[in-house]
């Protein structure tokens, strides 16, 4: 079977996906209504006993609140009666929160109303004996200019303590009026944090629960359920909606089915999620904080195709460009990884290493399937530098990049600025996602674009990126908030056939900056397959 991670479908699994796109329900008012905001969908190839090879269909979580609609694999565990054990037990979690909420809302914020009210009555009161106490001591610093006798002279002084002691006791009182509401407060906020405890305990509960029934197959006959699973992968609770992804159900049915999985593909239809980069009818690998550690689990016994990343020749050498007793830059072919990663393939890191026999530190990185100029120091002390440099923008970058689709006809200027603050996609990792609001830990990131010329329906472009984050031309080029034009080859943010390429069609192809008074600048030219 091929890996669903790493593929592309074949003409039987695109036939599939396109007769599926003709089946009546697809025509549903609540089904296609729903699906039209987007969805993904899942094809599995099989074989039964007889060699008979066919199709099934999966899509991700539910349809218009249904896990059943014919012509589609069911859901490995349906938890939707409403009179079964986890709508129950939600609804008391979802009573739990109403009364949370009326807490905060009537109760707790009344009391910091009335708190608020008396906090400003008693701190007049105590501005008002503060103000009294500086005109005193005003007038009795003038009275002692003009000179005041022994006798004067002590009665000041005991007006003084007097004025004193009043302000004392005025913020005695103070604190006396608000002990009884601070800690009602206090009881009230106890009570929440009481609340709040409990409905964790019992989220926590039911999610066990949940995830306790979804008792996963694999090819060697063998089950698990999803809190196993994820213990013996990374040692967390599984995410929210885990074994609800296509994969998983697909492969499921087919175990319990006897039928022997084939190939396998997913597919987006309709819009794209806001912040995400999805495209109508194009084909997406598995996602990985949910279906890595469960289907690893339930391909155990398949034969899986190999990873293509894998296959990178293990002395693939970078090309160096300059160097000196300080740092080097060298010229990173695509598909070579910067610096060493949780497998043993090699990285432009590595294989320095084994090329000068001594440390190399990188100043920055370039994605694995980005080839162009890379800058490493020879020691951390001018790593760190550099990494000052590029955080105060001293060090310029340009990149080449080709894009799928004519920026002509489009309202693009030809020359212009892409501001779109990005945040990783903790649900698929290592994919990133456009943050507008920055409301997921998104950070700014800035583009400065140029087009050199449309050819052939595709934009050649340079990018001079201004900040440095993870993906951050793919994402400009690809999201529709950006150019909406995703980069040729770009097989994480534009899984298309209608341009294939070899490889990513972006290259590092120029970096200047100074170092200790010497300016430096380094130039590339892209390698990028003909057409």
């Amino acid at each position: 079977m091929n890996s669903p991670f790493h593929y592309s479908p074949s003409p039987d699994l695109l036939r599939a996906y396109s007769e599926m796109l003709q089946w009546d329900i697809m025509r549903h008012p609540p089904f296609r209504d729903e699906i039209e905001k987007g969805k993904m969908f899942g094809i599995l190839l099989v074989k039964d006993a007889d060699g008979v090879v066919s199709s099934l269909a999966a899509f991700s979580g539910q349809i218009a609140d249904s896990f059943h609609w014919q012509g589609f694999v069911p859901p490995i565990f349906d938890y939707l009666d409403e009179d079964g054990y986890f709508k129950v037990h939600e609804r008391e979690i979802s009573a739990l929160n109403r009364v949370i909420s009326e807490i905060e809302n009537h109760e707790y914020a009344s009391l910091l109303r009335e708190y608020e009210t008396l906090k400003a009555e008693t701190d007049n009161a105590i501005e008002v004996a503060r103000r009294r106490m500086a005109e005193a001591k005003t007038i009795r610093d003038a009275r002692r200019k003009e000179g005041v006798s022994q006798e004067e002279e002590t009665l000041l002084i005991r007006e003084s303590q007097y004025l004193k002691a009043e302000l004392h006791r005025c913020k005695l009182a103070a604190r006396q009026q608000l002990a009884p509401i601070l800690e009602r407060i206090d009881e009230c906020k106890a009570r929440i944090s009481g609340l709040k405890e409990k409905r964790r305990r019992m989220s926590e509960n039911l999610q066990r629960w949940l995830f306790s029934n979804f008792r996963m197959l694999n090819a060697e006959g063998e089950s698990k359920d999803l809190n196993t699973i994820f213990v013996e992968y990374n040692g967390i609770v599984p995410p929210s909606g885990s074994g609800e992804c296509c994969a998983p159900k697909l492969l499921q049915y087919a175990y319990l089915h006897d039928l022997q999985p084939l190939e396998i593909a997913e597919f987006w239809h309709g819009e794209s999620p806001r912040g995400e980069v999805r495209y109508h009818g194009a084909h997406y690998p598995a996602c990985h904080s949910k279906c890595l550690p469960i289907l690893g689990w339930m391909m155990r016994g398949l034969d899986v195709d190999q990873s293509p990343s894998s296959s990178l020749p293990g002395e693939l050498m970078p090309e160096i460009i300059y160097e000196n007793e300080r740092f080097c830059v060298v010229n990173k072919p695509s598909g070579l990884l910067s610096v060493p990663g949780k497998s043993d393939a090699p990285s432009v890191v590595s294989l320095l290493r084994k090329h000068y026999g001594r440390d190399v530190f990188p100043a920055h990185r370039l994605d694995r399937d980005t080839s162009g100029l890379l800058l490493l120091a020879f020691d951390v002390r001018t790593q760190s530098r550099f990494h000052r440099m590029f955080e105060m923008r001293l060090v310029k970058k340009t990149y080449i990049a080709v894009l799928d689709g004519d920026i002509s006809v489009t309202s693009h200027p030809l020359e212009g600025r892409i501001s779109l603050p990005l945040a990783p996609d903790l649900n698929d990792r290592p994919r990133q996602m456009v943050d507008i609001y920055m409301t997921n830990g998104g950070k700014d990131a800035l583009t400065d674009y140029r087009v050199v010329q449309v050819k052939d329906g595709l934009t050649h472009i340079e990018f001079h990126p201004l900040t440095g984050r993870t993906h951050q031309l793919r994402l400009h080029a690809a999201s529709p908030l950006g150019l909406g034009m995703p980069i040729v080859g770009d097989k994480l943010y534009y899984r298309n056939n209608r341009t294939p390429c070899s490889r990513m069609l972006l290259h590092a192809s120029a970096i200047s900056f100074s170092f200790n008074g010497t300016p430096y600048s380094f130039t590339s030219n892209p390698d990028f397959p003909k057409k």
